[in-house]
């Protein structure tokens, strides 16, 4: 199974939290009015909202708020700031909206 078959089984499976995840997430942009952004700080405004962690569906949140055009790729990595993630590196996202 490829990245990308792999991502789109996820965002099947976990179609409600994505959708969920996003509407915060966008709000969370809007309002802020952030220029740059890692998975890091999405995943704390989901904590912050109390849904359920479902980590297996970030990369999918992450794709779609991409090709939505919301959040743009930058060549740039940092390490996690998430304990679970033992500062595996994170992309940073250019944010559009």
């Amino acid at each position: 199974m490829t990245k990308t078959e792999a991502i789109d089984a996820v965002e099947v499976g976990n179609a409600e939290w994505i959708e969920r995840a996003e509407k915060l997430a966008l709000m969370w942009l809007r309002k802020t009015g952030e220029g740059a952004i890692t998975s890091d700080d999405i995943w704390r405004v989901v904590k912050h909202a109390g849904i359920p962690r479902e980590p297996r569906a970030m990369g999918a949140l992450m794709r779609r708020l991409q090709r939505s055009g919301v959040i743009a790729p930058m060549n740039v990595w940092t390490p996690s700031t998430r304990r679970e993630c033992h500062s595996r590196p994170v992309r940073w996202w250019r944010v559009v909206v």
